[in-house]
């Protein structure tokens, strides 16, 4: 999660957050959204997206924000819960340590700088146009170097999906979830 970002002639009336979800060996931004709160649900519902389109992951990292973590350790909140039922292991960073979710703080570092730094955001709807848009130019022709030394979409396997004919996954997560 990312925010808030203020809209554009507003201070605290109107605001955004990002949630997006990065692939951690090819770098490829799975999917990313602008969400009105930090709340589960449109982060668990970008996750569903992911995983319609490029199969269920092994495991999971997030930072230890509000959407991510209960607040009694003994009950699980709606996010750990999902992740349970689709037997995805959670991995928690340490706190106030962001390098040990580098590539998504990286990602997040490079949208600000040439999105949200560049652009007057009025609303929601501005804003979730401005990062679909920037989604496109990132995976597929932005020069983002992964640990192969090649940008996401030559670092991955191409799968072609009836629902997602131009999307290309990682290769891990066509496998099948052990």
């Amino acid at each position: 999660m990312k925010g808030p970002l203020y809209f554009a002639g507003t201070h605290r009336r109107g605001s955004c957050h990002f949630a997006g979800l990065v692939d951690d060996h090819s770098r490829y931004l799975l999917g990313i959204r602008a969400v009105p709160t930090r709340e589960a649900l449109p982060i668990l519902e970008l996750l569903a997206e992911a995983v319609e389109l490029c199969g269920v992951p092994l495991e999971l990292m997030t930072d230890n924000g509000t959407p991510f973590v209960a607040i009694v350790r003994s009950m699980l909140n709606r996010f750990q819960r999902s992740l349970a039922e689709l037997q995805i292991r959670p991995i928690r960073t340490q706190i106030d340590t962001p390098w040990t979710n580098g590539k998504i703080e990286s990602f997040w570092k490079t949208l600000q700088a040439e999105v949200l730094d560049r652009q007057h955001l009025a609303d929601l709807a501005a804003a979730e146009a401005a990062v679909q848009a920037y989604a496109g130019y990132y995976n597929l022709h932005r020069r983002t170097v992964n640990s192969t030394g090649r940008p996401p979409p030559s670092a991955s396997t191409a799968r072609r999906s009836p629902t997602a004919a131009s999307i290309t996954c990682p290769r891990w997560l066509e496998l099948p979830h052990f």
